[in-house]
């Protein structure tokens, strides 16, 4: 007998769960290939945005969008799954919004740093990336558990090393501002990936319905 939440289909936990690696894996390769494209860059001391100008901007923007639309898929995958009640469907909205935001940020990522409206929307959905993406931790955290997945406890963890250290960001000297800004960004792409393995995995695919 099926368990009463088992709502999720197998193909979707395979589709969402691969999407989900491509969006963890791909902009590792555009960040590190768009640096011999910026003349002079520095990825210890300049911030990602910063190849949003130029000649890398085109392969920087890919990489965000990929990004969006992995953890946009995941947020579809583990939502499908149901392992809560409003706190586990809050958490995938929040997953999916991190998305939307990183949407918006690639698209107006040319104007990064320039003083008019785009720059604006860029740094405002920066700042709701940046809180959006612990809080979904949290929510999603006693589903995980209850899955039985160590990615629950590891998203307590990372959530509250986000929280407490991801401010810091703004005091970091700006000769290790880059090299702290992709710390961060590692963390999350991380996270990402083992939340995509685990859609692919048999503990979750157990909960999908025989269909």
């Amino acid at each position: 007998m099926a368990h009463p939440n088992a709502a999720a289909s197998d193909s979707t936990l395979r589709i969402t769960g691969v999407v989900g690696l491509v969006g963890a894996a791909f902009p590792v390769i555009a960040d590190i290939a768009s640096w011999s494209l910026a003349s002079g860059y520095s990825p210890v001391a300049q911030s990602i945005s910063a190849l949003a100008v130029g000649r890398s901007s085109w392969l920087i923007d890919l990489g965000i969008w990929t990004f969006a639309v992995g953890i946009v898929a995941v947020a579809i995958g583990l939502r499908a799954l149901r392992l809560g009640d409003l706190g586990w469907t809050s958490g995938a909205l929040c997953l999916f919004l991190v998305g939307a935001a990183a949407a918006v940020i690639a698209a107006v990522n040319e104007y990064a740093g320039r003083q008019n409206q785009a720059a604006d929307i860029h740094q405002w959905c920066f700042y709701a990336l940046a809180l959006l993406f612990p809080v979904g931790l949290l929510l999603l955290a006693p589903g995980l558990k209850r899955l039985g997945a160590k990615l629950g406890t590891l998203s307590q963890v990372l959530a509250v090393v986000w929280l407490v250290l991801g401010p810091l960001y703004f005091f970091v000297p700006n000769a290790w501002s880059g090299a702290y800004e992709r710390a961060f960004a590692l963390l999350m792409l991380a996270w990402l990936a083992a939340a995509s393995a685990l859609l692919l995995s048999r503990r979750a695919r157990a909960r999908a319905p025989l269909t």
